[in-house]
């Protein structure tokens, strides 16, 4: 492997709490959500998920897909806006990337975060598992993980040793018409 996911992404590790380029070793900063819930995903200069070409109606979509995520996408960004608005009275959006970041940075792990922090917690864990599943049903994402879907397979039939055991044996005429031992 050249350390490269598919559509040329890098592979990434981690090292401590950071995320790094298994390519060049330089801290890689996977972005919370803003209002579109994509610009701030990447590893790339587009945004992780420019290469899987997810727009912002897929997420609309999704949040309206699934009634379940309304209230909890709706809460979640109120969340950040409250957060932002008390540190630095304005709402998350209007916030310089720096500040955005370290709301972010207090809500990205879990097991790191204080107890105060939970809404957050939770809102950007249904980000991170929905941006997460909308790259894995994208058709680079596919790729990614090396699923092949429905291709049809070549049967060779019952293995020899298999039907011995029990005692069995194709007939000529299944030999023939549906059993193909010559393709791999």
């Amino acid at each position: 492997m050249n350390g490269l996911l598919s559509n040329g992404l890098a592979a990434l590790s981690t090292s401590g709490n950071r995320i790094i380029s298994a390519l060049s070793g330089d801290t890689v900063i996977l972005r919370g959500v803003n209002r579109s819930g994509l610009e701030y995903c990447g590893p790339d200069e587009q945004g992780f998920l420019s290469g899987a070409s997810i727009s912002k109606a897929e997420i609309e979509f999704i949040v309206k897909d699934m009634p379940e995520h309304q209230i909890p996408m709706r809460g979640g960004l109120r969340w950040l806006d409250i957060q932002c608005l008390t540190r630095h009275d304005k709402a998350f959006k209007d916030c310089s990337q720096q500040q955005q970041m370290e709301i972010v940075d207090e809500i990205a792990w879990p097991a790191k975060a204080k107890p105060e922090m939970s809404q957050g917690v939770a809102f950007f864990s249904l980000m991170r598992n929905l941006v997460a599943s909308g790259f894995y049903t994208t058709e680079i994402g596919v790729k990614d993980i090396g699923y092949m879907g429905n291709v049809p397979n070549q049967w060779n039939g019952v293995p020899a040793d298999v039907l011995q055991q029990y005692g069995l044996a194709y007939s000529e005429k299944e030999l023939k018409e549906c059993v193909s031992f010559d393709k791999a």
